[in-house]
């Protein structure tokens, strides 16, 4: 993968929502189940991205000067522009003591069905952020099977996010509780501004190559 892809792809393992909600699933009761449903909706719903990308990239060619290039380049400030219109909206939304209201799917989390679960995961991967990675893959000029293996990568670094706590209740599961309960309370407390700051950062990165490869 180029370093963008894996500057991007990075950028979706350590989003703190899927972590943070495989950390509430996990310390939910029957917690393990409903964290790999979770994990294994978030990894499909990536994949699901990176398929369209092998199958678009093998009518997209986008050589330097082409109207496709410009056309990915003008993709890559929308996407930046996006990204940072969400965290600014995400960062609208803190009450005035600084404290981020609880999304109504974390209320609900600790009941939540394995299918339900799953059907979360399938619905919160950053698909702005997976497209800016098509996006970047798509201009390689790769084969197809470069492409499946780059797919593949990403869906799996993508996903360690949620693996990580999983495995820790799997290696060490004497201190899971504790960790994980620290993990969340960490979580509940920071996840926003750490979401807002991920977002603006990859929305100028994305921009600003954007407007640089409008140059060339």
């Amino acid at each position: 993968m180029s370093p963008n892809v894996v500057l991007m792809t990075l950028v979706i393992a350590l989003e703190p929502i899927p972590i943070l909600g495989g950390v509430l699933l996990l310390t939910a009761k029957r917690g393990r189940p409903k964290a790999v449903a979770f994990m294994v909706g978030w990894a499909l719903a990536l994949a699901i991205v990176g398929l369209i990308v092998v199958v678009v990239g093998q009518e997209v060619s986008t050589p330097s000067g082409s109207t496709s290039s410009t056309v990915s380049a003008v993709l890559d400030i929308v996407l930046g522009v996006a990204l940072i219109v969400v965290a600014l909206r995400t960062r609208v939304k803190k009450h005035p003591d600084g404290v981020a209201p609880t999304p109504g799917w974390m209320q609900r989390i600790d009941t939540m069905s394995p299918i339900a679960a799953f059907a979360l995961g399938m619905f919160l991967p950053p698909y702005l952020i997976a497209a800016a990675i098509g996006n970047e893959i798509i201009r390689e000029h790769t084969s197809t099977t470069a492409r499946v293996v780059a797919m593949i990568l990403y869906v799996v670094v993508g996903s360690i996010g949620i693996l990580v706590p999983i495995m820790v209740t799997v290696v060490r599961p004497e201190t899971a509780e504790a960790r994980l309960a620290s993990w969340r309370t960490w979580l509940q407390a920071n996840w926003q501004t750490l979401m807002v700051w991920l977002l603006i950062g990859i929305g100028v990165y994305l921009g600003v190559k954007g407007v640089v490869e409008l140059q060339h």
